[in-house]
């Protein structure tokens, strides 16, 4: 296999790679497809009973008797903060595809362009007496 079908093998499979991986951040981007799920946390919440417990006098805190129930508040829930997260793991991912393919097109491409080189003749000086 000489030089020049190799290149152009390399080249179209760097197309085809590039053409895949925008294809399927299109489809994730529509809704047609899933993206890779990397990620499941849990939502960010807030206990606000500890925060009323805490602001208040130390007179009212003891003698009550009574602790403050436990109240609970979802900052972010879980559903968003996955579903930004695998979105832009997703997008780094074929982003990373998408270079590898620009990589292979490249040398592809160098192995396709023919190598010129163009000599000058060196121009003889005249001597000095």
């Amino acid at each position: 296999m000489n030089d020049k079908t190799l290149g152009y093998i390399l080249l179209i499979v760097g197309i085809v790679v590039i053409v895949i991986a925008t294809v399927n951040v299109l489809m994730v981007f529509t809704g047609n497809t899933q993206p890779v799920q990397p990620f499941k946390v849990s939502g960010v919440s807030l206990d606000l009973g500890s925060l009323i417990e805490a602001s208040l006098p130390p007179e009212l805190a003891g003698s009550s008797g009574q602790s403050v129930p436990e109240i609970k508040q979802e900052i972010i829930s879980a559903d968003l903060l996955n579903t930004s997260l695998n979105y832009f793991a997703h997008l780094v991912l074929m982003g990373f595809i998408a270079s590898a393919g620009f990589k292979l097109g490249r040398l592809g491409t160098m192995l396709i362009r023919p190598i010129k080189v163009n000599l000058k003749e060196a121009k003889e000086t005249p001597k000095s007496v």
